[in-house]
């Protein structure tokens, strides 16, 4: 059998929504060593791939870090109000003073949607 092309692909899935796929191909002399030639490609594959992915990696961790401190602050935030409105309400300053509201259940997670139009809203469409 005489082999004239070796193709490999390799995807990486960055996260679950996030996926990169790179392909070589390379044509082969009749002396080529075939595994080796593979492990080359698939080499080639990840010196381009695995600087590109340790970086996301390297920011996602970041971010999940940055996301941790805002959420603590947002709890310890929420709990002075709470506490401060309680206060309001007990002293007779203001009896409808009220508890921090609930802004968790607001939006949503994200999801990805393909083929999606934006349009653009006058201001006076939006109702605040």
């Amino acid at each position: 059998m005489t082999i004239a092309k070796i193709e490999d692909s390799t995807t990486v899935e960055f996260d679950s929504y996030n996926r990169e796929q790179i392909t070589f191909t390379k044509e082969v002399a009749p002396d080529d060593n075939i595994p080796n030639v593979i492990e080359e490609l698939r080499l080639l594959a990840k010196s381009c791939v695995l600087p590109r992915l340790q970086d996301l990696s390297k920011k996602q961790s970041q971010f999940k870090n940055e996301l941790g401190l805002l959420s603590r602050k947002v709890k310890t935030k929420t709990k002075e109000w709470n506490a401060m409105a309680e206060f309001l309400r007990v002293q007779g300053i203001k009896a409808d003073a009220r508890n921090m509201p609930d802004f968790s259940k607001l939006l949503s997670r994200a999801t990805e949607e393909k083929d999606t139009e934006v349009t653009e809203a006058e201001v006076i469409d939006i109702r605040f």
